[in-house]
């Protein structure tokens, strides 16, 4: 059954309008995305960033749109949403101290253990949970919020019900929406596919997109197509459904992609939100589209916002740039092309014909830019034509493979115009954010003696200790009596020339910006002289003393955060539960090579046998299921009727919702004097890859007897932790081990829908389908459990 997700949205929308969040692959698309109309931008740094192939922004980059954006009152966000080892958490430290003085609107995070790096030493910072970290549940929200997080990057498969619901639940959290742009076809944050097959993680900014590969299936998926390539989310038609369900930030997704897109996507959905607003109509909203979908998009889908697995997700077509419909081939030859015109073309646009499965072409098989036009009516040379118009183009270079699709009636696709093309912005044209630091100069000496003066940084300010440095300056100079008296205050204007270093020197104006000291005995401050040669060398001399301290502080302060994010938790212990190999905790299933590695709803309703092992039996939670709550109220009375029993049972926590489960059993009245006989492990979904995350969770749950490390790790080329630096929070942090089959996705995308019920769920649906599948040389097995699909390694040649 094909079910729609009951939302019902208000005739007029009373709240007000949400943010308009863009993305900023680098400098020029940030400009862009002001110039379109966003609220903010998030970007990434050098390091942490979720798009390591991204331009991203270098510290200066980033100090400049930081004061453009705090100029025209826009928001800046950072994005360190992968995930951190412990040899990079000294890194991360100094990052950190870096953003908390040029402090970003909010910094998003995909690690628990940088979250909290970052709230028990840099609590200026505010933090946002990326949609990476994959919060579910109104439980895992309130988990979130423990963590520090004021705001959900909610996953893109939350429907608009369950974004009304989150809100309502969570009145004092803000909710950030995926609104445009591409879906991951795995459910958001626990996708493995790139970095357990290619050693280039997704969790670490380095994804390959298998998703958008081809394969070839036999079984139930027969034939060959882009089985798990999504189609792009296009929600600019929903906004007033979307703002009345709550949501206070309209994310839309492209750190990957062209200045051009940026700006053409911001103000297609600027003037959408204008509209419902009742402000006035800046341009026609059709022309606005077309241009978001030349300067890129797929296929277009909603998405999750109504429908339980999504309204048509996949295009197995083709992966790539659709761009917008442009017309139909109405003749061609050898040397030209006929098209009618259903959208405007100009001289230089790109188009594209694209083979679909029935070819067997799985690329566009015609791409090629307009060099010359005419019209067709006329034989005139125009270098630009209108929707409704029949032009015609030259063929050159289209071979006969090409030739094979160009049909009459054949539909061709814009993917490019020239029109869109914006000038390359200047960086150097924008000053940068300078960190003011309030400070004053001392001088000693005097009179016959050779004057020395001190730099003195006033406390009580961002990433300054909490009392005066006096920082020396070690330039002997003679102080001499001005003959206009009060001239110096105004050549103390030169301390606010801070050349190339990201602070500047704020001395008060008049006497204070003096204090004396020593055997001082000249005049009095307004009657001083200093050369300005002299004045000069002192004022370079106090910035490089000052740029000294701020670097030492910085690694100081690094030092410390670390310190405290890996130091023991107090009084934790750890429960005496066996610590087994990964593959040992699995269920015997016939499909899949090592068999089923978490207890799905069937295996829970069938009352299968857990693994067992030294007298412990282990309960392997699914980290994604289609009904959650059902699913833990099945786990709760399975975990129930073990302790009755009188087994000793270990749960294992595979997500964050989970852990707010694992808190209500040991609340459970029902399990009151059974508990201790009741242990947790942590999975391989919270990707455990530093001490700090250790903490947290010993911090959150007093029960955890071990934690499985970050799966992706070797493949990845992350070197293990010595021994003697491991564990010192008190959780046991052990190895996956070889041969566990981990999913490689885990999806709400199901495959019967979308590929057997073409978009829609067939009636009746057993629920239960697998297939194998072959991408190049990998094999794998494709399942659906209960409406989630799954993708495992299959055999091995």
């Amino acid at each position: 059954m094909d079910e729609q997700l009951v939302f019902n949205a208000p005739s007029s929308v009373t709240r007000s309008l949400p943010e308009l969040l863009l993305p900023a692959v680098g400098f020029d698309a940030a400009v862009a995305a002001f110039e379109g109309g966003a609220d903010g931008i998030y970007l990434g740094l050098r390091d942490f960033s979720a798009r390591k192939q991204a331009r991203n922004f270098d510290d200066l980059e980033y100090r400049r749109i930081h004061r453009l954006a705090r100029d025209q009152g826009k928001r800046v966000y950072v994005a360190m949403n992968t995930v951190v080892t412990d040899d990079e958490l000294p890194l991360a430290a100094e990052r950190l101290f870096f953003l908390s003085r040029f402090t970003p609107d909010a910094l998003i995070f995909q690690d628990w253990g940088l979250a909290r790096l970052a709230r028990q030493s840099f609590p200026e910072i505010t933090l946002h949970a990326s949609t990476q970290t994959a919060i579910q549940t109104d439980a895992a929200v309130a988990f979130a919020r423990e963590a520090g997080a004021t705001r959900i990057v909610l996953p893109r498969e939350t429907s608009l019900l369950e974004v009304s619901e989150r809100v309502a639940s969570s009145p004092d959290m803000e909710f950030e929406i995926f609104v445009h742009g591409a879906l991951c076809y795995s459910y958001s944050g626990l996708c493995l596919a790139s970095g357990l097959e290619l050693g280039r993680s997704g969790n670490r900014g380095e994804c390959a997109q298998l998703c958008r590969s081809w394969y070839a299936g036999s079984g139930a998926l027969k034939g060959e197509g882009y089985w798990f390539s999504c189609r792009d989310l296009d929600l600019s038609g929903m906004l007033g459904e979307i703002i009345a369900a709550g949501a206070s930030s309209l994310k839309v997704e492209g750190r990957m992609k062209s200045p051009e897109y940026v700006l053409a996507v911001a103000k297609l959905y600027r003037e959408a939100l204008d509209r419902i607003a009742g402000k006035s109509y800046a341009e026609t909203m059709n022309d606005l589209v077309v241009d978001a979908k030349v300067a890129f998009a797929r296929a277009a889908t909603s998405g999750w916002t109504g429908h339980h697995g999504g309204a048509s997700i996949i295009d197995a077509t083709f992966p790539g740039h659709r761009g917008t419909s442009l017309g139909r081939i109405v003749d061609f030859s050898d040397e030209e092309l006929t098209l009618d015109l259903e959208t405007n073309l100009g001289i230089r646009d790109g188009i594209q014909v694209v083979g679909d499965v029935a070819t067997g072409l799985r690329a566009p098989s015609l791409q090629l830019a307009v060099l010359e036009m005419r019209d067709n009516e006329t034989g005139r040379r125009i270098f630009e034509a209108s929707k409704g118009m029949k032009v015609t183009i030259p063929a050159t270079g289209i071979g006969p493979a090409e030739r094979a699709l160009l049909l009459p009636g054949c539909h061709i696709e814009k993917i490019s115009s020239r029109a869109l093309d914006r000038r390359k912005v200047s960086q150097e044209e924008y000053n940068p954010t300078l960190m003011r630091i309030s400070a004053h100069l001392r001088l000693e000496g005097g009179g016959e003696e050779e004057a020395r003066a001190s730099i003195v940084l006033e406390g009580n300010q961002t990433a300054m200790p909490r009392h005066n440095s006096s920082l020396a300056i070690d330039i002997p100079f003679k102080l001499e009596r001005a003959r206009q008296p009060g001239g110096i205050y105004k050549a103390l204007g030169l301390f606010g020339e801070s050349g190339l270093h990201d602070f500047v020197l704020c001395l008060p104006e008049g006497e204070g910006a003096f204090e004396f000291g020593g055997t001082y005995a000249g005049p009095e401050a307004d009657s001083l002289f200093i050369p300005p040669s002299m004045l000069k060398r002192l004022k370079n001399a106090a910035y490089e003393a000052v740029a000294q301290f701020l670097e030492a502080e910085a690694w100081s302060r690094a030092d410390k955060a670390l310190s405290l994010a890996i130091s023991p938790v107090k009084a934790y212990l750890s429960p005496a539960v066996p610590r087994p190999l990964r593959r040992l905790l699995v269920f015997e299933d016939t499909r899949i090579e090592g068999g089923m590695p978490f207890a799905s709803p069937a295996l829970l309703e069938s009352g299968c046998a857990l693994p067992e092992i030294e007298g412990w039996r282990f309960l392997p939670l699914s980290p994604l299921v289609a009904a959650t709550n059902e699913y833990m109220e099945m786990a709760r009375k399975r975990i129930r009727d073990e302790l009755s029993a009188g087994s000793s049972l270990a749960v294992g926590l595979d997500a964050p919702h989970h852990l707010a489960f694992a808190h209500s059993l040991l609340k459970d009245s029902a399990l009151a004097g059974q508990d201790s006989r009741l242990a947790f492990w942590i999975d391989i979904h919270f990707y455990v890859a530093n001490e700090s995350t250790l903490g947290f969770l010993a911090e959150n749950l007093h029960r955890i007897a071990f934690a499985y490390r970050w799966i992706e790790a070797e493949k990845a080329g992350v070197a293990r932790a010595p021994a003697s630096t491991r564990a010192t929070i008190g959780i046991p942090l052990i190895e996956v081990g070889a041969n566990f089959n981990a999913p490689l996705f885990l999806s709400k995308a199901c495959l019967i829908r979308h590929h057997l019920g073409k978009g829609h769920c067939p009636v009746p649906c057993g629920k239960r389908l697998v297939s194998s599948v072959r991408e190049r040389d990998r094999e794998y097995v494709a399942l659906v459990e209960d409406c989630v699909s799954m993708l495992f390694r299959g055999s091995r040649s």
